[in-house]
């Protein structure tokens, strides 16, 4: 049994997570292993990173519908945001990119500059993580889900992907 307002890892939930903001039920990301890029090299640069969210193909559907917009915000707790994550355009939505035909659907998110100044983060306890939140009023409104298989997923090309450009240089 969990204590209400619990962060559950997807290593304890079949590796899956859910969100559905009228259940209480949220989404959030996290990349602690950040800080071991130094270990590539010297110096290291992210010169980009994209973030790939494809929903797990049996979790939706016409009666079951996935947000069709989901914006992420930077928190430092679970429940505290404190921005949305930005592009050089505005606030990023993430907004969904659906294939029917092959029944494939995804979120792309942008992260370079948020992981640039991540990686500058010199303290574990100061680093943010990313909640995915569904833009209102459809977030108190309407009963859309989103369900995520983590990297460790079993279904084929359903885990979180995220792609990231580095630049590293060694020096003797």
């Amino acid at each position: 049994s969990r204590t209400p307002g619990k962060v559950l890892p997807s290593s304890e939930t079949g590796n899956l997570s859910v969100l559905q903001p009228l259940s209480n039920l949220g989404i959030k990301i996290s990349f602690p292993y950040l800080g071991n890029l130094g270990f590539l090299g010297r110096y290291v640069e992210i010169l980009g990173a994209q973030l790939t969210l494809p929903p797990v193909s049996s979790s939706y559907s016409r009666d079951y519908p996935l947000p069709p917009l989901l914006s992420m915000g930077e928190t430092l707790n679970y429940y505290t945001v404190i921005d949305s994550l930005q592009s050089s355009s505005g606030v990023q939505h993430g907004a969904l990119v659906s294939d029917n035909i092959n029944h494939t659907s995804y979120y792309t998110y942008d992260l370079s500059s948020y992981l640039t100044s991540e990686y500058a983060v010199t303290s574990d306890n100061n680093r943010t993580e990313l909640l995915l939140i569904p833009p209102l009023p459809s977030y108190n409104t309407e009963f859309p889900r989103l369900v995520l298989g983590s990297q460790k997923a079993s279904e084929a090309n359903m885990g979180i992907k995220i792609r990231v450009q580095l630049a590293t240089f060694s020096t003797n």
